[in-house]
C-alpha cells in the first residue's frame, strides 16, 4: 500500500514525510529572491507619492499667487482704460468691469476672494489688493497694487 501512495505522491508531485523529492513549498524557494525587490519597490513607491504630494502641495500655492499678481494687473489696466474713456476713475470695481463676465473673474482672487479697492480721487491713484493666502487683508501676505493715474487722458 506504501508503494502505491509513494508512487502516487512522485506521480503528482506532492511532498510527503516519507518522500522529499517532490514539490517544495512556493514560499520558500522565491520568496527570499524577491523580497529585496518587493521592499524597493514599496520604498520608491511610498517615496514618489510623497514627492508628489508635497509638490502639488507647494506649487499649488505658488501658482495661485502668480495668478493671483496676473489678475491684478489686467484689473489695473482694465480700471486705467475705464480712467481714460470716463475722466475719473470708477467708484468701484463692478463700474469698473461693467458686469462684462470675462471681466468679472478679474474682481476675485485666485483663492476665491473679492479683490479690495481702494480709490482716491484727490490724487488719481488706486490701490487692489488680495487677501493672499491667509485669505485676510491687511496681513504680510497680501498681494498689493498701488497705480497712480496720470492727468493727461
Amino acid at each position: 500500500m506504501y508503494k502505491l501512495l509513494d508512487f502516487l505522491t512522485l506521480l503528482l508531485n506532492i511532498r510527503t514525510t516519507r518522500n522529499t523529492t517532490g514539490a517544495k513549498p512556493w514560499a520558500i524557494h522565491w520568496f527570499p529572491k524577491i523580497w529585496p525587490v518587493l521592499r524597493l519597490t514599496f520604498l520608491l513607491l511610498l517615496g514618489g507619492f510623497g514627492l508628489l504630494f508635497l509638490t502639488s502641495f507647494l506649487t499649488d500655492a505658488y501658482f495661485k499667487e502668480i495668478n493671483t499678481g496676473k489678475k491684478i494687473d489686467s484689473l489695473s489696466r482694465v480700471i486705467v482704460h475705464y480712467r481714460q474713456n470716463h475722466s475719473v476713475l470708477p467708484a468701484n470695481l463692478p463700474e469698473a468691469v461693467a458686469n462684462d463676465p470675462q471681466k468679472r473673474d478679474l474682481t476675485r482672487d485666485s483663492w476665491g476672494n473679492q479683490i479690495h479697492y481702494l480709490v482716491q480721487q484727490q490724487s488719481r491713484t488706486f490701490t487692489l489688493t488680495s487677501a493672499g493666502k491667509d485669505q485676510q487683508l491687511f496681513t504680510a501676505d497680501d498681494l498689493t497694487l498701488r497705480v497712480e493715474v496720470g492727468s493727461t487722458i
